[in-house]
């Protein structure tokens, strides 16, 4: 038997077949946007704790005090400073010490994303992720 003749017993694409085709493609479309869009939101930011002793902290180190603040709060790591870590201040001598503890507030790199989904659990003090 020939391809055609095969074919002209199968009958043609009918409405049926547009209509299944039609469902389906409904289902597909709204899941490939969702599978596809946590490319967009779930971006790896760079960040490192942010000080608590400065209002308008940055991600970036400025020159001059902000250098000497970051270097006194945040650990050193081989890659730059501690993402997650930073120095604890005695209470009474108002002095950092050597003891580290984990962030409570962060500052980002926003050249590549402004916001992540990361970026916004994290701004809310919702801590779903444990990074010790």
């Amino acid at each position: 038997m020939k391809f055609e003749a095969i074919v002209n017993s199968l009958g043609d694409f009918g409405r049926f077949q547009k209509t299944v085709y039609f469902i389906i493609c409904l289902v597909a479309v709204p899941h490939a946007f969702q599978t596809l869009g946590i490319i967009f939101t779930m971006g790896n930011q760079d960040h490192r704790c942010s000080i608590p002793v400065l209002d308008n902290d940055t991600y970036y180190v400025q020159e001059g005090l902000h250098k000497a603040t970051v270097d006194e709060w945040i650990p050193k790591e081989e890659m730059g400073y501690s993402s997650c870590r930073i120095y604890v201040m005695d209470p009474t001598s108002h002095h950092v010490t050597n003891d580290t503890t984990t962030c409570s507030s962060y500052v980002y790199d926003k050249n590549t994303y402004l916001a992540t989904i990361t970026s916004d659990v994290r701004s809310r003090s919702i801590d779903i992720y444990s990074f010790e």
